[in-house]
């Protein structure tokens, strides 16, 4: 019975370097492409190889099993693949807002507002309650807290979702101290701010929709230019999503970055 050649044997006759897609098989897949007449103890040379390859053998192969690729694989004729469909900028679009695709950096949020599908972002982000359709924010609870709990516990969720969205971590903690209620409300509002920041990071979190309020969040700042204009408007919506005018009216701007607290 023929010998088959070794990937020594293939690679000093030169024939490996002639089909690259061989070049990464193991030899076990080189042994299963047995090549007839070969004689014990010869090298086999690169012409003979490819004179006595079985004609099915002798198109693009898959570097994985070494088999020859369908025809649709090789891309027909001369081995070239055929080139993917790209996604359309309405495609795109849709996967981002979508929270299929992911915006990693707030420079890609920049040039997706000034590419083709600019205006289909903007209409996702603006007015900025857009944002908001891809929570589930337990309002009803938090109308339930008193004031100032509530507040903390607002102002919380906004800084947390957007420290999040900007790769910042977590929000650092302001200090609760001096409220007219006594230490007592202190220790709550602090509460409350904790419970917030869960709130926030359970939503950034939250699969697809998690994704979607990120990207949201870093169009919207690539929009507004200022991660502060950005949070003053998540403020302010967050509050008008439950007619909560008073807390709206009592903390007109919040400060960035450095969080405000009660």
């Amino acid at each position: 019975m023929p010998r088959v050649p070794s990937r020594h044997e293939y690679h000093k006759c030169g024939w490996l370097d002639s089909r690259p897609e061989l070049g990464r098989l193991d030899d076990d897949v080189l042994a299963r492409r047995h090549v007839p007449g070969s004689v014990p103890g010869r090298l086999v040379d690169h012409d003979v190889v490819e004179r006595l390859l079985p004609e099915h053998l002798s198109g693009p192969l898959d570097p994985g099993t070494g088999q020859p690729l369908a025809q649709g694989e090789a891309g027909g004729q001369g081995g070239s693949a055929t080139p993917a469909r790209q996604p359309s900028a309405a495609d795109t679009a849709k996967e981002i807002l979508s929270g299929a695709g992911r915006i990693e950096k707030l420079a890609e949020a920049v040039a997706y507002l000034a590419g083709e599908a600019g205006e289909t972002f903007l209409g996702a982000i603006e007015p900025v309650g857009a944002i908001l359709d891809v929570i589930e924010m337990i309002w009803e609870t938090l109308k339930a807290m008193a004031t100032e709990e509530r507040g903390c516990r607002k102002r919380a969720w906004c800084y947390t979702v957007l420290y999040g969205a900007l790769d910042l971590g977590a929000p650092p903690e302001p200090s609760f101290q001096g409220s007219l209620q006594g230490p007592d409300q202190d220790r709550l509002d602090q509460k409350a701010w904790n419970e917030g920041v869960g709130d926030g990071q359970q939503d950034l979190s939250n699969g697809t929709d998690g994704v979607a309020l990120r990207n949201k969040l870093l169009l919207r700042v690539a929009h507004d230019g200022d991660p502060s204009t950005t949070l003053n408007a998540l403020w302010q919506m967050a509050c008008q999503e439950d007619d909560d005018t008073q807390l709206a009216q009592a903390y007109p701007s919040l400060n960035w970055p450095q969080p405000t607290g009660a």
